[in-house]
């Protein structure tokens, strides 16, 4: 997949609907997803990269900012700039501790008590969100 196919996909997400329905994928479905057979060793091998809590599921999300992250003509700040956007999940330009923390990890893997301990930072008045003009 592209740079560009990724972001395409990403920016599904664009309707506060679509991110709250946002997919997590079974390994069948993450197969047929990126168009790869499922006994693939390596597929099976990213899969397991993703599958944080052993569900047997990931968050396709994760998957394509992790694609992002690792390309090479994508600078961290892009990167960022782009969770920012997937991570919105009202459309408001705001971020809650939980979606910059989710952000901020799918991008950069950051850990969350770090995320978290960024977020307080940024949000010293404590209005439970943070912009990305304050995170800037």
């Amino acid at each position: 997949m592209t740079h560009k196919g990724v972001e395409e996909r990403l920016s599904q997400t664009s309707s506060t609907s679509a991110r709250a329905h946002w997919p997590t994928l079974t390994l069948a479905e993450f197969a047929t997803s990126l168009e790869v057979p499922a006994e693939d060793p390596a597929l099976r091998i990213m899969f397991h990269l993703y599958t944080d809590d052993g569900g047997g599921v990931i968050d396709f999300r994760e998957y394509l900012m992790g694609v992002l992250a690792v390309e090479h003509n994508c600078s961290p700040a892009d990167t960022i700039r782009i969770a920012w956007k997937v991570y919105d999940s009202l459309g408001s330009g705001k971020l809650s501790s939980r979606d910059f923390t989710e952000a901020l990890h799918a991008a950069m893997a950051v850990p969350e008590e770090d995320a978290l301990g960024a977020f307080r930072a940024i949000d010293a008045a404590g209005r439970g969100y943070v912009t990305f003009g304050k995170y800037r």
